[in-house]
């Protein structure tokens, strides 16, 4: 796999992360009682009670630390600046994937084995389209961390160019920015000071 279909990967996985942590939410199942004669199950019970949880505890810890290695990523070396000639704010399409795609796989009943073979079919084909459709930046946690999402127009060597940028900034027509190219007219950008 190529370093950028890899980090695409990481993207939708971590555009991911509310989604696990709800199911996470809905199928853990840890017996609770406050009557005086209550006692542990024992961890063997629970642990085999809560393997679905679990593994979608480790996709949450896999999230988190896929968060670590994008931000490791964007403070890599930035390229030379351009000034925004037109700005369009897509910020709105991460909200778009959350309702669409993450929020009606919540309504599938986990707790039989058929039918989280079929969740984790679904989310397989909906990463191979999130991926192939470049909306891997249309990213649910990254909105969340208070990334954006932009469609900026540039001038390279007098020709305009349209370029998908993400960037914790806000930005605006006639900012500089300087960037680290994800993939051909994608971009993470900072705006220069």
């Amino acid at each position: 796999m190529s370093k950028n279909n890899c980090l695409k990967v990481k993207l939708y996985i971590l555009s991911l992360l509310v989604f696990f942590f709800l199911i996470t939410c809905l199928t853990i199942n840890i017996p609770i009682s406050f009557q005086s004669d209550a006692v542990f199950i024992g961890w063997k019970k629970l642990l085999s009670a809560n393997i679905v949880p679990m593994i979608f505890f480790v996709f949450i810890i896999y999230s988190f630390i896929t968060y670590l290695n994008i931000k490791f990523i964007f403070k890599g070396t930035m390229n030379p600046s351009y000034n925004i000639l037109e700005i369009k704010d897509k910020s709105f399409e991460p909200l778009t994937f959350l309702i669409t795609y993450t929020i009606p796989l919540i309504s599938i009943d986990i707790s039989e084995a058929q039918n989280t073979i079929v969740l984790f079919i679904l989310l397989i084909i909906i990463g191979i389209l999130f991926i192939k459709t470049k909306l891997y930046l249309a990213n649910p946690t990254l909105a969340l961390l208070n990334y954006k999402l932009y469609e900026i127009e540039i001038e390279i060597d007098s020709i305009k160019n349209s370029i998908l940028v993400i960037s914790l900034d806000t930005l605006k027509k006639n900012n500089r920015v300087t960037w680290i190219e994800l993939e051909q007219n994608i971009w993470y950008v900072k705006k220069e000071n």
